[in-house]
């Protein structure tokens, strides 16, 4: 049932959470120790509010402690119930997994604002449009691929210290923009901020 989880995506993007939840029941039925699948049934179970999710997380929670979801997923719960403090906790711990995690970081800025953090919210919120930003540049870039989008795209990967990423998308453009002096200078620098920091 692993290949399944490909499935669970498309019922998510489709809004068909409960099939979704269905599916992933299953795998984990089968695959009692998949954390991709505990991780996101439990986001699922707490964005319903389902008296279930206490039970995911007595039974399943713990194998999946390496998840940004299954944080997500309690700090949904939490919020829900009236502890936003511990709810940030949760939030914070599913950055820490993964600082790249939109959804994470979407939740941790608007808890809190709810905790009167505004400035750490606008923090974490502007982190969270800047890597929605990256990953739409990289779409139109996986669709269109031309070599201006590359090059945006490794401006915006540099400007949140994505720099090896940023590197590979410079390297890309050079190869199509030969003749473009300034961001060869550009990448001389930024090769020179990457091994300064081996």
């Amino acid at each position: 049932l692993m290949p399944l989880l490909s499935k669970v995506g498309e019922a998510l993007n489709e809004n068909r959470n409960s099939d979704a939840a269905k599916t992933l029941s299953r795998i984990i039925e089968q695959h009692p120790d998949c954390s991709r699948a505990i991780a996101v049934l439990g986001v699922l179970l707490a964005e319903k509010d389902a008296p279930e999710f206490l039970q995911w997380q007595s039974e399943h929670s713990r194998r999946a402690e390496n998840e940004p979801e299954t944080w997500i997923g309690m700090g949904i719960w939490l919020r829900k119930h009236g502890q936003p403090s511990a709810a940030a906790r949760s939030f914070h711990q599913a950055v820490e997994l993964d600082p790249r995690n939109l959804n994470a970081l979407s939740e941790l800025g608007q808890t809190l604002r709810l905790l009167h953090e505004p400035e750490l919210a606008s923090a974490f919120l502007e982190w969270s449009r800047k890597q929605q930003e990256i990953t739409e540049v990289s779409r139109r870039v996986e669709e269109q691929g031309d070599a201006k989008l590359q090059l945006d795209l490794s401006v915006r990967l540099e400007a949140v210290g994505r720099l090896w990423e940023s590197w590979a998308w410079l390297h890309l453009y050079e190869i199509h923009r030969p003749e473009d002096q300034a961001v060869k200078a550009s990448g001389l620098q930024l090769k020179k901020r990457l091994s300064d920091s081996v």
